[in-house]
């Protein structure tokens, strides 16, 4: 039998083993198209709420024990299995984006992306239509997840709920404005990591960066910088509830962007929670005390 989300009590990131022990981790690589796609799939163990929420990652981002104990924590506080998607097409190792793929971000689309990511979510996890998942995204992330979020719809799922996590493509801007946002927030990343020293329990460092794939990664950047989430998410079926984060000082999704999208989105019916995390900047999902925090905003 299903259970309703259960709170976990206040201690329990101050635990040696921490949610990691009450998670089952299992992980996978997919091949779509000539491009390798790492899956990292996290249950609850004991009963728990089968609905499950996907979750797409920053740029650079990797699969690994650092990243992946943002799952163990969301899985663990929600009750509910949480797919984390590796982020698609930099490395070297995981192989090039297919051409239209390429031809679609150069106009700043991440749909025919979303759609190999839609591809993999069904490989390895059969029956997630059914189960009315939710869409959480990062950074880049929120850009493949809403368009992710537009192709499960398409494909015949009810989504339970779209959050996006500092969506940088919430604004049409020019590589250079975004270069130079990236270098003011990028200062902050290490005082959320240290952060987590706090935590018994916390991995307090990722793996070595693979080799980037330089075309792969620049198409990437340039496509978030078209800024095309509102177009995406506004298309969705305005019966999906939006949840956007965002932290106040952030110069990559500034607060006045959020704003408007908000705005937008509840004019065209769309249901939208927002949250602004208070003194917070960009890199702040590297604090697992903030992911503990939004994990109670998530749908």
């Amino acid at each position: 039998m299903n259970g309703p989300p259960v709170s976990m009590p206040d201690d329990v990131t101050s635990e040696p083993s921490g949610p990691g022990s009450r998670v089952r981790v299992a992980r996978d690589e997919v091949w779509v198209d000539g491009l390798r796609l790492g899956t990292t799939t996290v249950t609850p163990t004991g009963e728990h709420d089968s609905s499950p929420i996907i979750v797409t990652l920053g740029i650079l981002a990797k699969l690994d024990t650092f990243e992946e104990q943002r799952f163990w924590l969301l899985a663990d506080r929600l009750r509910r299995p949480v797919i984390a998607l590796d982020t698609p097409g930099w490395t070297v190792r995981g192989g090039g984006l297919p051409h239209q793929v390429r031809r679609r971000l150069r106009r700043g689309g991440f749909d025919w992306l979303a759609h190999l990511l839609g591809d993999v979510v069904l490989r390895t996890n059969p029956g997630v239509l059914d189960l009315a998942p939710s869409v959480v995204g990062y950074s880049l992330g929120a850009s493949t997840g809403s368009a992710l979020a537009a192709d499960l719809t398409a494909r015949g799922a009810d989504l339970r709920g779209l959050s996006l996590i500092e969506p940088v493509a919430v604004r049409r801007q020019s590589l250079v404005e975004l270069a130079w946002r990236n270098l003011r927030d990028a200062r902050h990343s290490h005082r959320y990591a240290v952060e987590n020293k706090d935590l018994a329990w916390a991995v307090s460092s990722g793996s070595p960066l693979p080799w980037p794939r330089a075309i792969e990664l620049s198409l990437l950047v340039w496509a978030i910088s078209r800024g095309h989430i509102p177009e995406t998410v506004a298309g969705l079926p305005a019966k999906i509830p939006v949840t956007l984060v965002s932290g106040e000082r952030s110069t990559l999704a500034p607060l006045p962007a959020i704003d408007r999208l908000a705005i937008g989105l509840r004019r065209s019916g769309h249901p939208v929670d927002q949250h602004t995390i208070p003194d917070a900047h960009h890199a702040l999902w590297n604090s697992l005390a903030v992911v503990d925090r939004i994990a109670d905003w998530i749908v």
